[in-house]
């Protein structure tokens, strides 16, 4: 034996019941949207990074490798005890996909990789390091003077002035010797057992 604890609903009951469940469906939609916005606006969009691909200009070396190959073995030491043991990048074979990945996260303008919580940027002792070229009590080389001393490059290269600057060219913005110049000039060198 029960007794009916609920009145019979009537159509303004009902009209109001839904009006009031609309009025909260649209508040907690409101809700929702601000909630939404307010974390859009919180999370630091990850900066999206402008990827390009590069190609490598593999010049051959063959030439170089000769030159290489005609010092002497008493040369060999005042070279690498002057140049550091640049003669062994001749002989290294270079996988360009590394490169290529490493490429994307180079920033040109900051002269450094940048990776998402550090930048990268190898020091002069590390280059020094890498090259075994010493690099203690020097100064580090910053830049081509604008006028060249043709007589400078004559007496290190032993050769007369006008020759020097004959051979000196321009090619877009490299200025300098092209590199059939001092190829020639080495292998005259060599022959002469110099």
């Amino acid at each position: 034996m029960g007794s009916k604890w609920y009145a019979p609903l009537s159509g303004t009951l009902i009209s109001r019941a839904v009006q009031t469940l609309v009025g909260y469906h649209r508040y907690i939609l409101r809700v929702h949207s601000r909630a939404c916005s307010l974390i859009e606006m919180a999370t630091v969009p990850e900066p999206k990074r402008n990827t390009c691909s590069y190609s490598f200009h593999r010049e051959p070396l063959t030439s170089l490798i000769e030159l290489s190959s005609l010092v002497t073995s008493d040369h060999l030491k005042g070279f690498v005890d002057q140049y550091g043991d640049i003669l062994t990048l001749l002989k290294m074979v270079v996988d360009p996909v590394p490169l290529q990945t490493l490429l994307q996260f180079y920033d040109p303008e900051l002269r450094c990789f940048t990776f998402q919580d550090y930048q990268l940027a190898p020091t002069l002792e590390e280059y020094s390091i890498l090259l075994s070229v010493p690099i203690q009590h020097q100064v580090p080389f910053l830049d081509v003077p604008k006028e060249v001393d043709f007589r400078v490059v004559a007496r290190a290269l032993r050769l007369g002035i006008k020759e020097v600057s004959d051979s000196w060219k321009t090619s877009g913005d490299v200025v300098g010797f092209p590199l059939k110049f001092p190829l020639r000039v080495a292998r005259e060198e060599a022959d002469k057992g110099n």
